[in-house]
């Protein structure tokens, strides 16, 4: 062979395994393509539907809006009394879904303070999502449990 074929026959070759390189690399980005397509989709979990809640609270006596700084409410014992204002707390609120399953409200905030001079405390947007359902039942606490009441936990308390 002269030296002529020799590099001619090296350009072929590299020609060659440039050329099978190149069919290589296709197909290893076509197959995994071409077997993702043919894989049946797997559906997505279908997205679980929650809600907020909103506790408005309003003060009644016998069916009626309280009026406050007035003498003119009996208790049982026959002696007037009137209302000046009304502060409490509200905690470890739990719904009760129809299904049988109970909601705990306990994320982010979950004690509320309520004072009959403070409007804005009257309505209590709770910050937990609540799953779709229908609950027909609702349990809390007046007050704050021993459990969460602590010393300095509230850094502005109301006045008494």
């Amino acid at each position: 062979m002269n030296p002529i074929n020799i590099l001619q026959f090296r350009e072929l070759s590299h020609i060659r395994i440039i050329r099978k390189l190149r069919t290589l690399s296709f197909l290893l980005v076509i197959i995994p393509i071409i077997f993702s397509a043919c894989k049946e989709n797997e559906p997505d979990p279908p997205e679980e539907k929650s809600g907020k809640i909103i506790l408005n609270f309003i003060h009644q006596i016998n069916g009626e809006s309280i009026q406050f700084d007035t003498l003119k409410y009996i208790n049982a014992a026959g002696n007037p009394y009137l209302v000046n204002e009304i502060q409490y707390f509200v905690s470890d609120i739990t719904l009760f879904n129809n299904n049988g399953t109970e909601i705990l409200i306990d994320d982010w905030k979950d004690i509320h303070y309520v004072d009959t001079d403070i409007p804005d405390s009257h309505r209590w947007e709770v910050f937990d999502k609540i799953p779709e359902g229908i609950y027909d039942s609702i349990n809390f606490t007046f007050g704050i449990p021993e459990g969460k009441n602590f010393s300095f936990m509230f850094v502005n308390p109301p006045e008494r």
